[in-house]
C-alpha cells in the first residue's frame, strides 16, 4: 500500500510549556496509522506564505495507552513551520499528514524484562515519552529510567504527566531531572547533562539494577555527544544504543515509499 498524505483534523492543541505544544489528531483505523511503533514520527505538510513545507515531528502518544495521535512541537527561532502551526492552527482545522515513519523504535514483548534507559533534553523528550508509556504498559516486568535535562522548571515538557506516571507505576519508573539554570526554589539536580554526569548516573545504575539495559537518546548535539562518550567509557554494547537526530529533512512521499520497500 502506497504511503500518501492524508487529511487529519486537529482535535486539540495543548500548551505544554511557554514554547512547546501538542497537536492531537484522530487515529485512523488504517493499519499504516493504527499500528505505529513507539518512537516514530509524523510528517506534516503546511502551506506558509505560498510555500508547502514538510516537517517531521515525533509522536508523543503511545500506540497502546492513547486513543489519538499526538505530536509535541517546540517553537524554535525562525522556525517557519513550528511557529506558524501554533500561531495559525485552530481546533477543527485539517492538516496533511504522512503515516508514522522512523526507525527510532522500541521493539517490545510482554515476556521481556529490561530497563529502558532514556536520555533526553528539551523537546527530545517527545519520542522518549512514547517509548516510556508503551514499555511500561506492554512489558510488566520491565522498568524505565529517564534522565531529562532542561534549562529551568518552566521548560520541563510533560512535567505533570511524568509525575502522574511515576505515581502510577511506582519503582518501575525512575525520573531524574537535571536543570542547567534552575531557580533558587529548585531542590533537584542542577548543572549540565555532560559526559561526567551521565557517566556517574550510569555507574549508579549498574550498581543498583540487574535488568538488561537498552538505551534511547534524543536531544541537542551536545547532549548526544556527551551521552555517547559516557556510554563508550562504560563499554556499553553499541547495538544496545538507539539515537534520534532532529536534523534530517522530512521525507517526501516518494522517499517514504522507497524506505518502506527496503
Amino acid at each position: 500500500m502506497a504511503i500518501t498524505f492524508r487529511p487529519l483534523t486537529v482535535l486539540d492543541i495543548i500548551d505544554e510549556t511557554p514554547d512547546a505544544y501538542t497537536l492531537v489528531f484522530p487515529k485512523p483505523k488504517d493499519p499504516q496509522f493504527a499500528n505505529y511503533k513507539p518512537g516514530q514520527y509524523l510528517t506534516l505538510k503546511v502551506n506558509v506564505d505560498g510555500e508547502d513545507l514538510r516537517r517531521a515531528f515525533s509522536l508523543s502518544s503511545s500506540p497502546v495507552t492513547d486513543t489519538h495521535l499526538s505530536v509535541t512541537i517546540k517553537r524554535v527561532p525562525d522556525g517557519r513551520a513550528s511557529n506558524w502551526l501554533r500561531d495559525n492552527l485552530q481546533v477543527g482545522d485539517v492538516v496533511s499528514v504522512l503515516p508514522p515513519l522512523g526507525n527510532f523504535v522500541a521493539e517490545l514483548d510482554p515476556n521481556q524484562s529490561r530497563n529502558y534507559v532514556l536520555i533526553g533534553a528539551g523537546s527530545g523528550i517527545t519520542p522518549l515519552m512514547s517509548i516510556l508509556k508503551t514499555a511500561l504498559e506492554t512489558e510488566p516486568e520491565s522498568k524505565v529510567t529517564l534522565w531529562y535535562g532542561n534549562s529551568n522548571e518552566e521548560g520541563i515538557i510533560f512535567k505533570e504527566k511524568l509525575q502522574t506516571l511515576q505515581n502510577h507505576y511506582g519503582d518501575r519508573l525512575y525520573v531524574h531531572h537535571v536543570l542547567s539554570r534552575p531557580t533558587d526554589a529548585w531542590e533537584g539536580a542542577s548543572g549540565r547533562m555532560d559526559k561526567d554526569k551521565i557517566y556517574d548516573l550510569l555507574t549508579k545504575l549498574f550498581m543498583e539494577d540487574e535488568h538488561r539495559k537498552v538505551y534511547f537518546m534524543c536531544g541537542p548535539n551536545g547532549l548526544m555527544d556527551a551521552a555517547e562518550a559516557a556510554l563508550e567509557k562504560h563499554a556499553v554494547n553499541f547495538f544496545d544504543v538507539n539515537r534520534e537526530y532532529y536534523s534530517a529533512p522530512a521525507p517526501t512521499e516518494e522517499e517514504a515509499n522507497a524506505n518502506m520497500a527496503t
